[in-house]
């Protein structure tokens, strides 16, 4: 039996409730408390690509991130949203290892510590330029940047990251007389002079396929990878999806109303101006809302699905530009939990990532998380992305479901990985570590982001975008529509980039235009 429903008035409508959308309505409603604002989310949940996995294990809790897992306390905006949610108290340091942790690469095993005592390790193992000896893969990067800083004038010292200050590199510092906006990243590391060779190891040795791959422009390429380089990352203690949690309780709290499993499937424009929305709801049903204001707080898969089904999208030439000027890359989580912590004994790994030219990619331990030491449960995160995720992908489309008969209960709207998945990882660490048997997971979960069911991955400016002129048609591309995100933002690829994306929108169009 499906569901009937009358058009519901609203006076602003937001379709999408991750961080982008959550985001939006806690300003608008700060700015006019009691206004009315309503939230569509396809998911039957709130926050996007932040989920985090609970999992209990001889009755002690182990969690772990399906998406985002890591922040950088200088995301100035974030640190903001913490503070006024009162999770200040909740930000750790996120493990990111020690000198035990290790590469596996062209079939030879070293640890972080060693590659550091004898950079010359890296040239033994690949071709390298003249001016890659002695350093380590992220110096490579971060000397590209130094040359591009200096070829336009600029003191290195005295240059400070900040989402403003890679903008202005991409549209204005310019390589060989051409803006770093119209350079390809391979295209640019090979003008530096970096071999084929340096190439692969540099994505070889950090997990990102992509940006070397992909159709990115080199001003965020560098952007997205030096963020990498020695970081300090951050997170939550409860787990990252406690913000968007606590986000919207708050909105909720003050009078805003959140439609879970509406997936929007029609947005027509009436006679009088307002917008009439329709979702499609899981009993096959269908929900309408009639909109005076319209915040598309949703990703670029989402808004290219929406194109072909709003006439007044697909008729906008430029707004289809628009939408299409990025790449979406795949990622991928496959999370393994343990009843004992196996890698600690046997590598003095106790957490951090972990790099491989294998299938394997990149992973993650993480360490005791319930102060029982090696002796009690943990988990490991393979992460990966581009390719290396649809290798996952295809063998999580075989198999049946990894089920350990008598284990804990898989976490509420995870999948579980497939039994092929689950045997290729255990294969593959024990050829990683060099450990001929490792003990089998008792619990397995697969997520891939970047397909519809999902949602999106990550996502970078395509080569030739002007990103400020498309962040500001995006911001008000049509009357009473607007868009925000991390996809159309300058902060690409962590949740800063959302919450900078509606600040940006409001300030430029204060409480969402006409009263």
């Amino acid at each position: 039996m499906t569901s009937t429903h009358a058009a519901l008035p609203v006076d602003t409508l937001i379709i999408g409730a991750g961080m982008a959308g959550l985001y939006t309505a806690s300003r608008l409603l700060q700015q006019r408390p009691g206004r009315d604002v309503q939230l569509l989310e396809m998911l039957p949940r709130t926050g996007g690509r932040l989920e985090t996995d609970h999992v209990i294990i001889d009755g002690t809790p182990i969690k772990t991130e399906e998406g985002g897992m890591r922040f950088l306390t200088t995301h100035k905006e974030l640190m903001a949203l913490l503070a006024q949610l009162k999770l200040l108290d909740d930000v750790v340091k996120f493990p990111m290892g020690d000198d035990h942790n290790i590469f596996y690469l062209r079939g030879r095993r070293f640890t972080r510590g060693a590659a550091t005592k004898r950079p010359s390790i890296w040239s033994k193992l690949y071709r390298l330029q003249a001016n890659a000896s002695g350093k380590q893969p992220g110096g490579i990067l971060t000397g590209l940047l130094t040359a591009v800083l200096k070829a336009n004038k600029v003191n290195p010292k005295q240059w400070k990251s900040s989402p403003d200050a890679w903008t202005k590199l991409r549209m204005e510092y310019r390589w060989k007389g051409v803006p770093l906006y119209q350079w390809g990243f391979w295209a640019l590391l090979t003008d530096y002079g970096v071999t084929a060779d340096c190439i692969e190891m540099l994505y070889q040795s950090s997990g990102f396929v992509a940006p070397y791959d992909q159709e990115i422009n080199a001003g965020c390429a560098l952007q997205l990878l030096v963020d990498f380089v020695d970081p300090a990352f951050h997170t939550l203690a409860p787990g990252y999806e406690t913000l968007p949690n606590a986000l919207a309780a708050d909105i909720v709290a003050q009078g805003a109303k959140v439609h879970l499993q509406h997936r929007v499937t029609a947005v027509e424009r009436q006679a009088n101006g307002h917008l009439l929305v329709t979702a499609l709801l899981p009993d096959g049903g269908r929900r309408q809302f009639v909109a005076r204001r319209l915040v598309l707080a949703v990703t670029q898969l989402a808004l290219q699905k929406l194109l072909p089904f709003v006439s007044f999208f697909r008729d906008s030439v430029q707004f289809t530009a628009d939408v299409n000027s990025l790449t979406d890359m795949e990622l991928g989580k496959v999370n393994l939990y343990y009843k004992r912590n196996w890698w600690t004994p046997a590598t003095g790994i106790t957490s951090g990532g972990s790099f491989t030219d294998l299938p394997l990619a990149s992973f993650y331990c993480f360490k005791d998380q319930a102060g029982k030491g090696t002796k009690g449960p943990a988990s490991i995160t393979i992460y990966s992305d581009f390719v290396r995720t649809q290798y996952w992908a295809q063998l999580q489309a075989i198999g049946s479901p990894y089920v350990v008969p008598g284990g804990p209960t898989l976490p509420p709207e995870s999948i579980p990985a497939s039994t092929f998945v689950v045997q290729q990882a255990t294969r593959q660490l024990q050829e990683m570590f060099g450990i001929k048997k490792i003990p089998p997971p008792v619990v397995a979960t697969f997520r891939r982001w970047g397909v519809p069911s999902a949602g999106d991955g990550d996502h970078q400016w395509r080569i030739g975008a002007k990103d400020p002129e498309i962040r500001a048609r995006m911001a008000n591309p049509f009357p009473d529509v607007y868009t925000c995100g991390e996809s159309y933002s300058d902060d690409q690829a962590w949740v800063n980039g959302a919450l900078r994306s509606v600040d940006q929108l409001l300030a430029a169009h204060p409480g969402l235009a006409r009263t």
